[in-house]
């Protein structure tokens, strides 16, 4: 096999013959490929933090030689400590395959407050996003339903979870990604990121007002979906699809509904 350019897409949406061995083998859109090790137990992105200030939602990645791993807090009277619980069922040695990348939630006795949030393993705190700040969707395409599943990045094949990637750093400024998708393997991701980071170049349109831009996913070689930004004052938003059953209108229909 020759080598391929890495190209930064959703896990799952590689090409239409993966989605066709997908379906055939029954595996889920999100388990394709070899899968690196999981690093440790530390929580490395930012953390969701629910409107009552009582739940913590963070990136988790784990392997085929995993069960899938709980996200544990520790609680004292000014600090929250955030771990990631991992359970190895596999021998050393054995090749790591069908791994997965998800958004993974703990309840806290006590809402986080004004209490230290960080992880075991690291020196500093975690960055957060509020999840009141979300703009929330008031429409969806037919058939779309929110997924836990978060970004990887694709080579065709492999697939590996790119741990420097979005959901594993903490961002320049507070930012949170959202996964929505289909039975047929459509994805629909909106990101939600603090100040004017959107991009000035692709094709114009106007989202509530706001100029906006699409612009095609990779910027070269095959297409695989497109993304619409723009800046409603406060917050970048950035809508990808990767559904060859979505076009411009749809996408920029969802964009229009988001409150």
């Amino acid at each position: 096999m020759g080598t391929l350019a890495r190209r930064s897409i959703r896990a799952g949406v590689v090409t239409l013959a993966a989605f066709a061995a997908v379906a055939a083998t029954g595996l889920s859109a999100w388990a394709i490929g070899y899968f690196e090790d999981s690093p440790d137990s530390a929580v490395t992105g930012e953390v969701l933090v629910s409107t009552d200030g009582r739940t913590l939602t963070a990136s988790v990645f784990w392997n085929g030689c995993e069960d899938r791993p709980s996200l544990v807090a520790d609680e004292t009277s000014s600090t929250v400590t955030l771990q990631i619980e991992r359970h190895r069922h596999a021998p050393a040695g054995a090749v790591c395959d069908q791994g997965q990348a998800q958004h993974l939630a703990v309840p806290l006795n006590q809402p986080l407050g004004s209490r230290h949030l960080g992880s075991a393993g690291q020196g500093s705190g975690i960055g957060t996003f509020m999840a009141a700040d979300l703009r929330q969707p008031g429409y969806l395409p037919v058939g779309y339903t929110p997924t836990a599943d978060v970004a990887a990045n694709v080579d065709s094949p492999p697939v590996h979870i790119d741990y420097s990637g979005p959901h594993f750093v903490v961002p320049p400024t507070p930012s949170w990604e959202r996964g929505y998708a289909t039975s047929r393997y459509g994805a629909l991701f909106i990101t939600q990121t603090v100040g004017n980071s959107a991009p000035t170049s692709g094709a114009s349109v106007s989202v509530n007002g706001h100029p906006g831009h699409f612009t095609v996913l990779p910027p070269t070689g095959q297409q695989v979906g497109e993304t619409l930004s723009w800046f409603d004052g406060t917050y970048t938003m950035k809508i990808q699809e990767q559904d060859p059953g979505l076009t411009q209108a749809d996408v920029l229909r969802v964009a229009q509904n988001l409150h």
